[in-house]
């Protein structure tokens, strides 16, 4: 690492406020603003994990939250738990109510990245580039208005990065308010973030190379401050994970491992093993499986040459930003931790910025006609004019982008259940009987009163995945019954339960209506159903048994004694 101040913004990062792109930037933050709240605004309903967790905020008293884990085999920090709680107090048990806290880390972590952008980004057009990249990620945009915390491990992560690139950014030892002031940070992320575990590690491990390197070129006051903080950041990273998987009880411990397993690296640990698998899982990242690229291998390529490029002009910068995707990659090979677009969200930014400085690098290529693409003989600049060249390299990387945003837009809608019930409710006569799938389970308990659907209005059928068979005997209880409602949300289609329980109750009865409230999003979404049977008859038909009944094949990657143990069982 060179000498001088180990880490400093691009040269013309303080550029003149005349900068013709500035309104730019401002109006793709607003922009990216605007999506987010029309997600928000929307009311999607909550699927099945959202459910889950928000019925552990609000039926868990303040004590429970704080010292046990949550129901539903659901996984959260204390801090983002306890934040929920207070939001539900002041704002009820709405939609809006519970996730007002993701949207405001959403918002905020917007703000974050522009701020990230400029500092690592060396030209204007790059840090719009950048901004638009992360503005309009569907991904980023889904998960601005999901009771998860993912959007809160966003925020944490780049507040993290910018706060270790201003430590890192002078050649003097950091003064003790800054240092007090990084342990708080890290005291304070791991409360509301538990992916700030592996942020603070990476993070920590590349100031220890930083404040290294500061040493062999003689600035020894700087290995003492930010030894101080390095140290207490790996420590604070690792005794959160480690708190984190002890928090859990065993059980759901094992479920969550055999559910995210193939997330994982391969077993036994080869080099051209890891390294397909390490390939591989940056791909799925680009792709359809997280951030919906159309054209993922490119993208990969221009990070690439983005992290080559940002290596090239500050190598402690590019250690900052791309240590903590290191060491969650690093934790997926060792099965501590899943490598899934949703779960590692807080390494988004560090590839989006790669992006754009490989489009950026490739930009200042010296065309054959058209002379430097940015001027400058000192390296690129914030003003610089762009020739039309690199414009249109620009222009050609954001293109599919967008292409992938016009393609998947908000609003995003993956379980539908809220109006379902509304139409069904508008439907329901005095008498009629209701079977509900354990999938939707979550749905009728937190929606069902205000549709007016109490508990003992329904029968709630248990979970018995691995045996199909038992559903059809729940069925058989309402035998004879002129009216059936069956409803149906997140029924898996591998498991094929929904498929034999229709085809059953066709067998069984005469089906009158179907009402479907169909998912929006490419990612994820199931359709949240009810049928309307007339069963009447089923009594005089004695040849259509369980025991003869064909079962549709299923697929169930989990064992026996965990199928039962997710989010998706209503029971505690």
């Amino acid at each position: 690492m060179s000498g001088g101040p180990p880490l400093q913004p691009p040269a013309a990062a303080h550029a003149a406020d005349g900068d013709g792109l500035r309104p730019l930037w401002l109006a793709l933050l607003l922009l990216g603003a605007a999506v987010r709240l029309w997600q928000y605004a929307a009311g999607a309903s909550q699927w099945v994990d959202e459910l889950a967790l928000s019925r552990g905020f609000l039926e868990l008293s303040w004590p429970a939250l704080l010292s046990g884990p949550l129901p539903f085999a659901q996984v959260a920090p204390k801090g983002f738990a306890l934040l929920e709680k207070a939001g539900t107090e002041l704002w009820g048990a709405s939609d809006l109510g519970l996730r007002l806290l993701p949207l405001i880390s959403s918002l905020i972590a917007l703000w974050l990245f522009a701020r990230l952008a400029r500092r690592v980004l060396a030209h204007s057009a790059a840090v719009a580039l950048a901004i638009a990249l992360f503005a309009l990620q569907p991904a980023l945009i889904r998960y601005a208005a999901q009771v998860k915390p993912y959007a809160s491990d966003l925020a944490v992560a780049l507040a993290l990065t910018l706060l270790a690139a201003e430590l890192a950014s002078t050649g003097e030892r950091p003064a003790a308010g800054r240092l007090l002031l990084a342990g708080a940070a890290a005291a304070a992320a791991v409360l509301v973030s538990h992916a700030a575990a592996l942020v603070l590690v990476g993070l920590g491990v590349a100031l220890a190379l930083v404040a290294a390197g500061a040493a062999v070129t003689g600035r020894r006051r700087v290995l003492a401050g930010l030894g101080i903080t390095a140290g207490f950041w790996v420590l604070a990273g690792g005794a959160a994970a480690l708190a984190a998987i002890r928090e859990l009880p065993p059980r759901v411990r094992d479920y969550l491992w055999h559910f995210w397993a193939p997330t994982f690296g391969p077993l036994p640990h080869t080099l051209a093993g890891d390294a397909h698998w390490l390939s591989g899982s940056l791909a799925r990242l680009l792709g359809a499986g997280g951030l919906g690229y159309p054209w993922a291998p490119l993208y990969a390529g221009l990070a690439v040459l983005g992290v080559i490029a940002l290596w090239r002009r500050s190598p402690p910068l590019a250690l900052l930003l791309f240590a903590p995707t290191a060491v969650a990659l690093a934790a997926a090979d060792l099965h501590l931790y899943p490598f899934d677009s949703r779960l590692v969200l807080f390494v988004v930014p560090a590839l989006i910025l790669a992006i754009a400085a490989g489009v950026e690098a490739l930009a200042a290529i010296r065309f054959a006609r058209g002379g430097p693409a940015m001027a400058g003989a000192g390296g690129p600049s914030h003003g610089a004019a762009l020739a039309l060249p690199a414009v249109l390299v620009y222009v050609a990387a954001l293109v599919p982008a967008v292409a992938g945003f016009g393609a998947d837009p908000p609003v995003y809608r993956i379980e539908e259940t809220r109006p379902l019930l509304r139409s069904v409710a508008a439907r329901r006569q005095p008498g009629d009987a209701f079977y509900v799938y354990y999938g939707a389970g979550h749905a009728l308990r937190f929606y069902g009163p205000r549709y007016g659907f109490r508990s003992g209005d329904y029968l709630l059928g248990g979970c018995h995945r691995g045996d199909t068979p038992a559903y059809l005997f729940d069925l058989d209880r309402f035998r004879g019954r002129r009216r059936l409602w069956v409803l149906f949300s997140h029924a898996q289609p591998h498991l094929g339960e929904e498929a034999t329980m229709l085809a059953y109750l066709d067998r069984l009865g005469t089906r009158r209506l179907a009402l479907r409230a169909l998912p929006h999003g490419r990612k994820f979404g199931l359709p949240a159903e009810a049928f309307l049977y007339d069963l009447s008859a089923a009594t005089g038909r004695p040849r259509v048994a369980v025991a003869s009944f064909p079962i549709a094949p299923a697929s169930n990657p989990l064992p026996a004694s965990l199928a039962c143990t997710g989010p998706a069982n209503p029971l505690p």
